[in-house]
């Protein structure tokens, strides 16, 4: 489970996505989280997937801003 809080006063994208076999990222639905706001996301992995089929990558940016930006990230793993 992924949650980001925006502790920053400017709007944030959250993105996410898992490398391809033959190369590239097949990138998931972004979601903006506009300030003071928190985002919850939960993705499901099956047993017995493989190792590009379980691994999974995040990243937060600000939108229209080169400041630097105040969130809170936090990404847990259930069984």
């Amino acid at each position: 489970m992924l949650t980001v809080t925006n502790n920053g006063s400017a709007a944030q994208t959250v993105t996410a996505g898992r490398a391809l076999t033959l190369g590239g990222f097949e990138k998931f639905t972004s979601v903006d989280i506009g300030a003071g706001e928190t985002l919850t996301r939960a993705f499901l992995i099956a047993d017995g997937a493989e190792e590009l089929e379980s691994t999974l990558a995040f990243g937060v940016y600000a939108k229209g801003v080169s400041s630097l930006s105040d969130i809170t990230v936090s990404l847990k793993q259930y069984k």
